[in-house]
């Protein structure tokens, strides 16, 4: 096992909580699959005919009010709220509907990613004995920057426990290894996270 490395906590923690403005960092999106956010009266508009994702980000994007959107493939809906504000109303999708939720979230690292979304985070999952690196954050968004800034490796995933402030990071992620030994249910609150910048735009 690898020993933990200290890292350096940030002063904008309560920026990334709430994300609104995102004073000194970048504004971009989290993905999560097959989840869908109920919050009706948080409800900005509905953009109908909207057939990729990537435009429900932009339209969120453009909207200084937007913090998240629920995306089927032609709806989008754009709300003032999110799940990091009210966890209660994040929701696995039911059958045959399959939601794509995403919200805004700040990052303070140095390497900035030109992709629409940088990390899709799965809870309740790990990519086990894998790790690289086993670092400390005192949030999610710490730990992506972490990953994102990892100079010795392309980071390609991570592991983030909030209870123990553990972020562990991975040359590999969960389309990169075989079998499914690796990539298996964790702990409720760990949060297995995903980059989407690896061989991107930095």
């Amino acid at each position: 096992m690898l020993d933990f490395e200290t890292h350096q906590t940030t002063k904008h923690f309560r920026v990334r909580i709430f994300v609104r403005g995102c004073p000194n960092g970048r504004l971009t999106f989290e993905l999560i699959t097959g989840f869908v956010y109920s919050a009706p009266s948080d409800t900005i508009e509905l953009k109908p005919g909207t057939l990729q994702l990537t435009d429900c980000l932009e339209h969120c994007r453009r909207n200084a009010s937007c913090q998240s959107v629920n995306f089927e493939t032609g709806l989008c809906v754009l709300f003032t709220s999110s799940a990091t504000e009210r966890p209660a109303s994040l929701a696995v999708s039911q059958f045959p509907v399959f939601t794509l939720y995403a919200q805004k979230i700040c990052l303070f690292g140095k390497r900035r990613c030109g992709r629409d979304w940088v990390f899709e985070r799965v809870t309740g999952y790990a990519l086990r004995d894998l790790a690289r690196k086993r670092l400390r954050a005192i949030s999610r968004e710490e730990c992506m920057d972490l990953c994102l800034d990892e100079t010795e490796f392309a980071c390609r995933s991570a592991n983030f426990d909030p209870s123990t402030g553990e972020c562990a990071i991975s040359d590999m992620d969960r389309h990169s290894v075989v079998g499914d030994r690796y990539f298996v249910p964790s702990s409720e609150t760990n949060e297995y996270l995903e980059s989407n910048c690896v061989d991107g735009e930095f």
